[in-house]
């Protein structure tokens, strides 16, 4: 699959090339201006989950639940629109404290292909934050232990630091939890 700005940019390439070929008078344009019609319509389509992730990164979680919601069928995605597309969905629920809803979507973000270390601990940092709070601490330190060892950026690496150590120290003061 093309990346949402590979696909804008050929949308607009084959505009600019159908105009000015049918303004020339050649018919030839017309196939040019079909395909950037179809990759207009695709970005929009599969850009959305990109557009979501994007407004969830500003904080903006409202209009990132609007665009996720325009997302008709989401399991046609492909892998790194899917992820992306779940991540978002479930940063997004876990905002609202629709924990159970957070929690299955940001395991099928991991399930999937997220492009960056720093998206994956990320993800895996919110997954273990939220088994903490249903208190399955077992899986949260599973989670945790794998978000560690990721190359990520210094904000998210402390919150993982952090809780990293938060599930440590319980463990050593009740081996059995």
């Amino acid at each position: 699959m093309l990346t949402p700005g590979l696909r804008l940019a050929l949308a607009i390439a084959s505009f600019i090339l159908g105009a000015y070929l049918l303004v020339t008078g050649d018919y030839a344009g017309v196939p040019f201006l079909g395909g950037a019609a179809y990759l207009g319509y695709s970005y929009f389509r599969f850009g959305t989950g990109w557009l979501a992730f994007r407004q969830v990164a500003l904080g903006n979680m409202e209009p990132a639940a609007k665009l996720l919601q325009k997302v008709k069928q989401p399991e046609q995605l492909g892998s790194e629109q899917r992820a992306y597309f779940e991540l978002a969905s479930g940063l997004v629920c876990a905002s609202r404290t629709e924990n159970a809803r957070a929690e299955k979507h940001l395991q099928t973000a991991l399930d999937h292909q997220l492009r960056t270390e720093n998206d994956r601990a990320l993800c895996e940092a919110v997954l273990a934050q939220l088994l903490v709070a249903r208190d399955e601490l077992k899986q949260a330190r599973q989670v945790i232990a794998r978000a560690v060892t990721r190359d990520c950026r210094p904000a998210i690496a402390a919150r993982i630091k952090a809780l990293h150590e938060q599930l440590a120290a319980p463990s050593a003061a009740a081996p059995g939890a």
